[in-house]
């Protein structure tokens, strides 16, 4: 599901000026529309049209106090800056209260002048061309004097009433600021709330162990860490599980881009593994107090150099109990990693949303362990929901992904925000697996196509060729059909001619399969075609609506929180769609 977070904060100041260009126009017209109501029932309520005409003004001034709060939580102007504006709009609210004298001489209803005669009846001539312009300007000088003669009697009032309201604008401007707000499940804090709960890592000086997929795991690893106390260096022990000895390498590391705390994140490239083994790892640093900090040990495994590898493929993670029973039922079939192609913990794009990640990190610890004890490494594609809006996004609107998440060994000396955005794995000796931007961070043109022509050229001895991104190229859910027709037929078009065995599609939160699809020109080809599997709901409920089964390449589509258990060799590829009770509820196979 698209956000949209301008990152300009001209922007959010056009907009306060819009909104408050609009408030002005309303409280004008409040005028006209009250002051002809108050001309026929000033006699007889001349109380109620009063707070009539107050209650109008103050509301729409009180509504634009709010509006600039929202734009200070969504961190869009600094929150002083929209503390101190507020305050004069409601400052400016408290005055509209007190002033007087607006209604007694003079009143504009639409093109005509009206005038209250002594005796109280209105008396109305036809204004045109100068006479109505000076009209306007004398009806803004009684506005003007309504506003000084209000000050003038009831200063000792608004003097302090206006402090106090610096001090309200004060506190819940501050409250309010640094918001985060996340999605599946909707969560949303701000900087105040959050100093009432505990910081993940608090606890523990080493947190989030975790693995991520190099360009060749059946003898390498990325192995990761995070550290909440600033490390003066760092390592990374492991030895094959049931040795005595082990082996020791160094981290790189750095300071995260989180601003409420320190965080410091760890990263080895570890090589020279053997093929399918189990490895324990312990991982630590040495603190600028000089003190060592350790965790405790980890199992995790490479993968064979031939035979079956069996992996998890999915999308759109509902961070909560049911994403992570999902994440459990997965584990359950020891793959030997996942791929998780994108809105991975729906953070929006928020810096202030680090916490979302720290559950995301918490929940995977705790629920993709193999029977067998082993941690599960993934590799992760981008999703919208990391870059907090839709294509083309500047890499400074995506906090934490690539810096929490090296996906290819040889990044020392790399910044953390210039990391690729797509990335290939060689799966044991029988599977080339690609893992793609579908133009939220890179083009899908470009260099981006110019390299995958050059994988999927060099992976034709490979038995299955695999593709995993974000946006689907034939989706469940045409209404939001938002991938270019170019940009499509391009990779339809280099799919089909390098012969890839299936593509792992997203974003739209429900079960799909296509037909067998040569391009998107509208070809079925049930020998050579390309089956797209899809939509992404790793623990999602109901999808985007409606599905459209009409689709010329839509084979079965329902909205199933699910993922694929798939198992590669030499000569097939099953891919099994499983729901959260374990059920298969649809396979594809594809012999070779």
């Amino acid at each position: 599901m698209p956000i949209l977070r301008p990152a300009y904060t001209a922007v959010a100041v056009a907009v306060f000026a819009v909104l408050m260009l609009l408030v002005m126009a309303v409280t004008y017209l409040t005028v006209f529309v009250i002051g002809k109501t108050r001309h026929r029932h000033h006699k007889r309520f001349p109380r109620m049209t009063t707070l009539a005409k107050r209650i109008a003004n103050i509301g729409a001034l009180a509504f634009l106090g709010l509006a600039g709060f929202s734009i200070s939580a969504m961190n869009y102007v600094n929150p002083f800056i929209m503390i101190f504006l507020v305050w004069i709009v409601w400052t400016w609210a408290l005055v509209h209260y007190f002033r007087r004298g607006l209604y007694e001489k003079v009143e504009d209803i639409g093109d005509e002048s009206a005038h209250l005669s002594p005796t109280g009846e209105i008396k109305k001539r036809k204004l045109s061309g100068k006479g109505l312009q000076n009209r306007i300007v004398q009806g803004c000088q009684t506005y003007y004097q309504s506003l000084r003669s209000g000050i003038q009697a009831k200063w000792k009032k608004i003097l302090p009433l206006s402090i106090l309201l610096l001090f309200g604008s004060a506190a819940i401007g501050l409250m309010s600021a640094d918001l985060c707000f996340c999605q599946h499940p909707n969560e949303i804090s701000t900087r105040f709330t959050r100093m009432f709960s505990p910081e993940a890592c608090e606890s523990r000086p080493v947190c989030h162990v975790y693995f991520t997929l190099p360009q060749d795991p059946s003898t390498s690893i990325i192995a990761n860490f995070q550290s909440s106390r600033e490390p003066s260096k760092g390592w990374i022990e492991y030895r094959q599980n049931g040795t005595t000895s082990y082996k020791t390498v160094a981290t790189n590391f750095f300071k995260s881009s989180i601003t409420e705390i320190d965080r410091y994140v760890h990263w080895a490239d570890i090589f020279q593994l053997e093929p399918g083994t189990a490895y324990e790892f312990r991982f630590g640093f040495t603190g600028m107090d000089n003190q060592d900090y350790f965790s405790s040990s980890y199992l995790t495994r490479t993968i064979p150099s031939s035979g079956n590898v069996t992996f998890i493929s999915g999308g759109d993670m509902q961070v909560d109990d049911f994403g992570e029973s999902i994440s459990a039922m997965s584990a359950t079939h020891s793959p030997h990693f996942a791929v998780v192609a994108g809105d991975v913990s729906y953070a929006n794009g928020f810096k202030e949303c680090y916490r979302r990640w720290d559950k995301w990190f918490e929940s995977w610890e705790r629920a993709m362990k193999t029977p067998e004890g082993f941690v599960v490494p993934f590799t992760l594609a981008i999703g919208n929901h990391e870059a907090g809006g839709d294509f083309n996004r500047p890499r400074s609107d995506v906090p934490f992904y690539f810096e929490f998440f090296p996906q290819e060994t040889g990044l020392v000396g790399v910044k953390p925000d210039d990391r690729p955005s797509f990335h290939h794995h060689r799966i044991s000796n029988h599977t080339e697996l690609l893992i793609l931007d579908s133009g939220i961070v890179t083009p899908m043109l470009g260099a981006q196509l110019d390299w995958m022509n050059d994988q999927l050229s060099n992976s034709m001895n490979v038995s299955n060729r695999i593709v995993a991104y974000h946006y689907p190229l034939f989706p469940s859910v045409t209404r939001f059909d938002s991938v270019p027709d170019a940009e499509k037929l391009a990779w339809s078009s280099t799919f089909f001619n390098h012969k890839v065995t299936v593509a792992f599609e997203n974003h739209f939160h429900v079960w799909k399969r296509s037909k067998p699809v040569t391009v998107s020109d509208g070809s079925v080809n049930d020998q050579d075609g390309i089956v797209y599997l899809g939509d992404g709901a790793w623990g999602i409920h109901g999808g985007f609506m409606p599905i459209n089964r009409g689709s010329w390449w839509m084979d079965a589509a329902d909205p199933i929180p699910h993922v694929y258990v798939v198992t590669v060799s030499d000569k097939m590829m099953q891919a099994d769609a499983r729901n959260v009770d374990n059920e298969i509820f649809n396979t594809y196979i594809k012999l070779h």
